[in-house]
């Protein structure tokens, strides 16, 4: 049977810059050598490192087998910056955003800041937010770091985030607002803090649903009330409506 490794190894870069880690792992051990495709010890590299990180065993494996040269090796790298900014390792980011742009996406097109609001590293967002990473920057699905924090139920990185001027209403594609995400959390503290800061109760996902409806559907009936109150557009209509009256009032 002939095998076209050439197509092989296109098919595996397609489905490793889509998430998948065995397709990762398959391209690293492709580009390695010796099989006919030309060798790309780098890039191998950076797909083994990748597979692993997405908790391939074999890639581990393979990478734990590596010279120690190699393994402790000072790598300036995007993907050093991302992985450092998922376990908050601010020295490691320190250290790579001396050479890497604070903005450089990955594959699912998120930052190092959408990964450490993702896991609720609140001071590697805000020495992001301090060297400059864009707060409204989404990834492939439309989300953006307040969403993924408050998805998180990370508190402290929704301060941050609002205090960086994250926009309250930006939603995904499926048009759901971090505003959703915390009352489908059930978090109380969350929905005031992001009332406050001027997100609308009256916005609707793709389903169809409020906020009040996501916190209906999570079994919170008090937080639903809270949130099925007035919404910041109909009361706007009623003040509109209460000056038209005014107005129409002061001519007769």
């Amino acid at each position: 049977v002939t095998v076209d490794l050439p197509r092989a190894r296109d098919l595996w870069l397609a489905a490793a810059q889509s998430g998948h880690a065995a397709a990762a792992y398959s391209l690293a051990v492709l580009l390695e050598g010796d099989s006919g495709v030309t060798a790309d010890p780098v890039q191998a590299r950076r797909w083994l490192q990748f597979a692993a990180d997405h908790g391939h065993g074999l890639a581990r494996e393979r990478l734990s087998g590596a010279p120690a040269q190699a393994a402790t090796q000072k790598v300036i790298s995007p993907e050093a910056l991302w992985r450092a900014a998922r376990p908050g390792e601010m020295e490691e980011v320190d250290r790579q955003l001396a050479d890497v742009p604070v903005d450089v996406a990955e594959a699912f097109g998120r930052t190092a800041l959408l990964h450490a609001a993702a896991e609720g590293r609140t001071p590697v967002v805000a020495r992001l937010l301090e060297r400059g990473a864009d707060p409204g920057h989404a990834d492939q699905h439309g989300a953006t770091a307040l969403l993924l924090a408050a998805q998180g139920g990370h508190r402290d990185v929704v301060r941050a985030l609002l205090a960086g001027h994250a926009d309250v209403e930006r939603s995904d594609s499926s048009r759901v607002t971090p505003l959703m995400a915390a009352a489908t959390r059930r978090d109380h503290e969350l929905v005031k803090m992001l009332l406050a800061a001027g997100a609308d109760p009256g916005r609707r996902n793709a389903k169809d649903w409020t906020a009040a409806d996501c916190a209906r559907d999570a079994g919170d009936a008090q937080l639903a009330r809270i949130l099925g109150g007035p919404t910041r557009s109909r009361l706007a209509a009623e003040v509109a409506e209460r000056a038209a009256k005014a107005s129409g009032a002061a001519v007769r």
